[in-house]
């Protein structure tokens, strides 16, 4: 692909310059369908007007490049099984948030590369640390979060895995209830954080305004964990309060309700 200089500069400097996030919109979904060879020539068209410019904004394009670089080799090792092409994906995505450090997303897909090889080497570290400097953004990436959980469960690293899945309950409880209950519950167990996972159930309960009836009956789970007389009479109030908002709830579980009738039953023979 061939561009004259002085348009190229021009869609540049406009991308830079003008900058609406439309505009920005359209830049990504025009360079994610450039092969490896144009974006390299477009790499190079871009360092030479930084270099006469010295428009810092610049570097910003030049790490969407070498992100886009990143998402060819991925691609391609998906097709070849070829660690190399990761190594190169990563090397790209790498260089992509030294360039532009504020844009987190890159640090999740970094850490989505490094998870593809952690049972290969002791990638898995690196994989941690990459999805972690994500901060909250990392939240919004529900499968990148269940693969940072599954390296910290593997890694038996219970406090961290039950932290990640505090705050993803904070964040949407609902979806965190319907996937990853059971985890936040033996996590918080396995952590000593069982009093915690009760106060942020308590906050959520106080603060939604949703019918979550899985609140109430991971309540009743907690508190059955706990053997005094005082939390199993909490953990049958939780579960009553299972079955009241599950009554009213337009999307029952029935894998649910299923647990919640299998805990009364336990509980009454307690």
């Amino acid at each position: 692909m061939r561009m004259e200089m002085e348009t190229l500069k021009f869609f540049i400097l406009y991308i830079v310059l003008g900058l609406s996030l439309n505009l920005n919109s359209d830049f990504n979904q025009e360079l994610s369908a450039y092969s490896l060879e144009e974006l390299d020539e477009f790499e190079d068209e871009v360092i030479n007007i930084y270099e006469a410019t010295k428009n810092d904004e610049l570097l910003i394009s030049l790490a969407k490049v070498n992100f886009f670089k990143a998402s060819n080799y991925l691609e391609l090792y998906k097709k070849s099984k070829d660690q190399l092409d990761l190594v190169l994906a990563i090397d790209y995505v790498e260089d992509a948030i030294d360039l532009d450090p504020n844009q987190q997303f890159y640090s999740i897909f970094l850490g989505d590369l490094y998870y593809l090889i952690k049972d290969k080497d002791a990638f898995y570290i690196d994989a941690i640390i990459a999805y972690e400097s994500a901060g909250n953004l990392l939240l919004t990436e529900k499968e990148s979060v269940l693969r940072l959980m599954e390296i910290y469960i593997t890694d038996q690293q219970h406090l961290n895995a039950f932290t990640l899945c505090s705050r993803l309950m904070r964040y949407d409880a609902q979806w965190t209830l319907q996937n990853l209950m059971d985890i936040y519950i033996s996590t918080a167990i396995l952590s000593g954080s069982t009093e915690y996972s009760l106060e942020i159930l308590e906050e959520i309960i106080k603060n939604t305004d949703q019918n979550l009836a899985e609140l109430y009956l991971t309540k009743a789970y907690l508190h059955s964990t706990q053997a005094t007389q005082k939390n199993k009479l909490m953990a049958e109030s939780a579960l009553e309060n299972f079955f009241i908002h599950s009554k009213v709830s337009q999307d029952s579980n029935p894998l649910m309700q299923k647990k919640a009738e299998e805990l009364k039953e336990f509980l009454s023979e307690s």
